[in-house]
């Protein structure tokens, strides 16, 4: 199944609960993250393809103790994150660029979307990108 910004609530349909968070791999120069959960209750493993990422975070403290497995995973409001971003590539370009502002050209982020994965550890996986390829590997 493969997620975007045409078809959001489909993201209710994948059943991550109490799946292990094995690893996690992200290539730079594709923008892709690929994250690996491995099932439990026969469900079979998942590989989590993310698309295009724009940002992502990981909280690794554990607020609540050990572990690793999947509470749930939700869309993520991004408005906070998008617009520390445009504030920021603001301050890329001015110092890179000529004051003449016509000149620069700033993110399109009508495209992308947040996910959210919340680990039992209470730490934060956070991505924001433009599409997910979610494959359950039963």
């Amino acid at each position: 199944m493969i997620i975007n910004i045409s078809n959001l609530c489909d993201i209710d349909k994948i059943h991550l609960h109490d799946a292990s968070f094995n690893n996690m791999f992200f290539d730079y120069d594709s923008k892709k993250i690929v994250v690996k959960l491995e099932g439990e209750w026969n469900d079979g493993d998942f590989i989590i393809k993310f698309y295009d990422v724009l940002y992502h975070e990981m909280i690794c403290c554990d607020f609540w103790g050990g572990g690793c497995y999947v509470v749930e995973w939700s869309l993520l409001d991004t408005t906070e994150i998008f617009d520390k971003l445009l504030r920021l590539e603001r301050v890329e370009k001015a110092k890179s660029y000529s004051s003449n502002s016509e000149n620069h050209s700033y993110m399109k982020l009508h495209e992308y979307f947040g996910v959210e994965i919340l680990i039992n550890s209470g730490d934060r996986f956070k991505i924001i990108c433009k599409s997910v390829e979610i494959c359950n590997c039963k």
